[in-house]
């Protein structure tokens, strides 16, 4: 839904929509990415909070924002 993590929704690589996931499978997000800004270089670090919204047929949506922390950009 948001966050300093692209591209996790179409049309871009990276689309992360499970419709086949099994109950009680994973599956490790191996291509986020963020785009440094000079704002950040300001910083020097960027929030790596992102929310996500979890949804399934017959389902009532449920948005999760996951709390990556600070990612530095330079040494602080």
């Amino acid at each position: 839904m948001s966050g300093p993590f692209a591209p996790f929704v179409p049309p871009g690589a990276g689309n992360y929509r499970f419709k086949n996931l099994a109950a009680g499978a994973d599956y490790t997000c191996a291509t986020p990415r963020h785009t440094v800004t000079q704002a950040d270089l300001d910083a020097g670090f960027f929030q790596a909070t992102s929310t996500w919204d979890i949804s399934a047929a017959g389902r009532t949506t449920k948005t999760v924002t996951i709390d990556g922390g600070e990612i530095d950009v330079r040494a602080r």
